[in-house]
């Protein structure tokens, strides 16, 4: 089953909950609420963060 953290807003909140096994998180940690017209631009952004939460 996967996960969802919602709210993390903090590095070790993240850590725990990759520690944890939680597959995917949402929250100010990333970005705050956007524009629709610039989600494109922040995916692609954490796209090429997420290389370095994976285990």
């Amino acid at each position: 089953m996967e996960t969802l953290a919602e709210g993390v807003e903090e590095q070790d909140q993240l850590e725990v909950l990759r520690r944890e096994g939680c597959q995917n998180i949402q929250g100010f940690l990333y970005s705050r609420p956007v524009p629709s017209i610039e989600v494109e631009g922040l995916i692609r952004k954490c796209h090429g963060e997420a290389n370095r939460w994976v285990a």
